[in-house]
């Protein structure tokens, strides 16, 4: 998530004036007044972010236990109040299939395939949390109703036999709207394996209806970074429109927040708050919070 700050510093007769403050959903940055004359500033960020809850899977090619949604999300028209969460990249709502084994194995196109029926993969490829370290995969309702999100976040996951490579994710659910969004940091290909193939999409229960994300379907082999989708439900719920959105995952409540200079691009430090003094008292900075991956800066970000 990504903050752009438009700092001026001015003086109106004897009072100081200076306002420079914008947010976006996670991520609010204000500065602060400063006395009549004065050429530097501190601006300052605070953020609200969401508390990770882990899913309990720790093992290969499995499906979580049932999971609180936290409201009711329509798919396909359905109802849902709980669901399962994949170690492969997918959200499901057959809970019958909780604690058992995901699919690795992509050898077809998302429409009609039946490994991922009533399924929403962000992506779907096969990853392997024991292969590698650090990978975690968690979930959260955040938001007051009737405009909660259900979030499912797959952070820093190794992919199976190529496990220097990895992906971070995230799955958003919304209420009341039942829209979806599916944010992906990091994707890479692991073309010794699976035939590098990733399937980002919906679908539904019996197979007989699907969306697939353009270039994000089988047989195309893709990487990605800082890529966002979104599925709004048509015709009653009973299909989906797919389209290309900004990049803007729900960051960790934890994230670290860094600044930059907005024209040079060039760091300046990190934390909760920044002292400036802009150049003839006007200065643009970006605040950016990291998401989970914040050990190799894998940005979770949005610009405005």
């Amino acid at each position: 998530m990504r903050l752009k700050i438009y700092s001026r510093l001015l003086c109106i007769c004897l009072l100081l004036v200076l306002f420079s403050g914008k947010s976006f959903a996670q991520l609010t940055v204000t500065a602060d007044s400063v006395a009549c004359g004065a050429t530097s500033d501190t601006i300052r960020a605070s953020m609200s972010g969401y508390v990770p809850s882990a899913t309990g899977i720790t093992g290969d090619d499995s499906w979580s236990g049932v999971l609180s949604i936290g409201f009711t999300f329509n798919f396909y028209g359905t109802g849902h109040s709980t669901c399962i969460i994949g170690s492969n990249g997918a959200i499901s709502f057959n809970t019958g299939l909780a604690g058992g084994g995901f699919a690795w194995s992509i050898t077809a196109a998302l429409a009609g395939n039946s490994a991922v029926y009533n399924c929403i993969c962000g992506p779907w490829c096969d990853i392997c949390l024991p292969c590698g370290s650090g990978g975690i995969i968690t979930y959260a309702t955040v938001g007051t109703a009737p405009y909660r999100k259900f979030v499912a976040t797959w952070c820093h996951t190794p992919m199976f036999s190529c496990t220097s490579q990895w992906t971070t994710s995230q799955i958003v659910l919304y209420e009341t709207t039942d829209i979806i969004e599916v944010h992906i940091a990091h994707k890479s290909v692991c073309s010794g394996w699976n035939g590098g193939k990733a399937i980002v999409g919906v679908q539904n229960a019996g197979g007989s209806a699907s969306t697939a994300a353009p270039s994000r379907d089988y047989p195309t082999v893709w990487s990605a970074t800082n890529e966002g989708w979104q599925f709004a439900p048509t015709s009653g719920g009973s299909s989906y429109a797919v389209s290309s959105i900004t990049f803007a995952p729900v960051p960790y409540a934890s994230s670290t927040i860094y600044w930059y200079d907005s024209t040079t691009g060039a760091y300046l430090g990190s934390g909760n708050y920044l002292p400036v003094a802009p150049a003839g008292g006007v200065g643009t900075y970006i605040a950016e919070a990291a998401g989970c991956d914040d050990t190799t800066k894998t940005y979770f970000h949005f610009n405005i």
